[in-house]
């Protein structure tokens, strides 16, 4: 993937859009309380917010830490709308600034999103553990919710089902290759891979 200063001005555009929207998206479900900070899992230290940036930073030229930073920073804003009466900022975007690859078209993305929620649980990205005292969801349960749009127990127990599946999979000797997670669905493993662990 091409640097930033790589990026032609179009491109370059285009993707800051692409972060704003996605960072939008997260930092509305952080307000509304279905993605949260207080289940830092005892496996990885990440929270359901941090394991929800992972799977998008990479893909959207940022690290893990720059994304979530930008995610806090909108999130400040909502405080900030709530707080003066005013119009969030989503209404306030023109109709072509909105980046609609950044949706999910569960159809066609369902297997690939959750090859890529396994990679990340095998890659100790994501973790199962604690759950959070808001909504009483783990850091996996807030990406699957996140990801899928699914807000009820059942469909978030029928999506883990599915990735502890996937998860088997790569168990039993599948490679995983490099790449990004969330939009291409990839995995990066380091400078020097050899493209498989």
């Amino acid at each position: 993937m091409p640097s930033e200063h790589e990026i032609e001005p179009d491109e370059r555009g285009s993707l800051e859009i692409r972060r704003d929207n996605i960072a939008y998206s997260i930092a509305f479900e952080l307000a509304s309380g279905t993605i949260t900070t207080d289940n830092v899992s005892r496996e990885n230290g990440l929270s359901g917010l941090d394991s929800v940036c992972i799977y998008f930073a990479h893909a959207l030229s940022l690290s893990p830490e720059e994304f979530r930073t930008l995610v806090l920073n909108h999130y400040k804003m909502y405080g900030q709308y709530f707080s003066m009466d005013d119009t969030p900022l989503e209404e306030e975007c023109d109709e072509e600034e909105i980046d609609y690859s950044t949706t999910h078209d569960v159809e066609d993305d369902d297997k690939a999103t959750v090859k890529a929620i396994a990679m990340m649980i095998r890659m100790g990205l994501v973790a199962d553990d604690v759950k959070s005292l808001l909504n009483e969801r783990t850091p996996l349960e807030q990406l699957i919710s996140y990801l899928f749009w699914a807000f009820d127990d059942e469909e978030i127990g029928e999506y883990k089902l599915e990735i502890l599946g996937a998860l088997s999979d790569f168990a039993g000797g599948y490679y995983l290759r490099s790449g990004n997670f969330g939009i291409d669905y990839k995995l990066i493993l380091g400078n020097k891979s050899s493209n498989s662990i």
